[in-house]
């Protein structure tokens, strides 16, 4: 499966869905207010693009990504890097609530949250090796998938975090 991503507007990761928005079949439209509603969700997320100090690729080994959230959660995933055409496989930890990516040219790599927290402490570990760790404090826009008057509503963030070269 091809694990990478194309920019921060459409997260094509399986765990995270296709995007703020994933449709939902069941049930039928409900009415709300004359109106008919449709039926698709969607989650809270926070997408981070992750570039290197020095603009360069990022190699093949071993990544580990580590969210620390104001409540206390800890969210950490580990990601190995074969070869670029392949992208980043993550395997381990919590992949129901993270995902990551890596762009094709191998420039960017791309994390993705599903949570929306004022804050987020993002440590980044290449080889065991710490290699960025930084206080995110993203601005969301509200994602109403439905229209403006039908629920849901979620949050969509983004934010960009360089990491050292290595």
């Amino acid at each position: 499966m091809n694990w990478k991503i194309n920019g921060l507007i459409a997260l094509s990761l399986v765990t995270l869905g296709a995007g703020p928005c994933e449709m939902i079949q069941e049930p039928p439209p409900e009415e709300i207010d004359g109106g008919t509603c449709a039926q698709e969700t969607c989650v809270n997320q926070l997408l981070v693009d992750v570039i290197r100090s020095d603009n360069g690729e990022f190699y093949t080994g071993v990544y580990a990504f580590v969210a620390e959230l104001p409540d206390q959660t800890v969210l950490a995933i580990e990601c190995y890097l074969a070869y670029l055409e392949e992208g980043l496989r993550c395997e381990s930890g919590d992949v129901e609530l993270m995902a990551a990516g890596i762009e094709s040219d191998g420039s960017t790599l791309n994390l993705g949250l599903r949570a929306a927290p004022q804050t987020a402490k993002i440590k980044i570990f290449y080889n065991d090796w710490i290699i960025g760790e930084r206080l995110l404090t993203p601005s969301y826009e509200e994602v109403t998938p439905n229209g403006p008057d039908c629920p849901p509503v979620c949050q969509s963030g983004e934010s960009v975090m360089a990491v050292q070269s290595f």
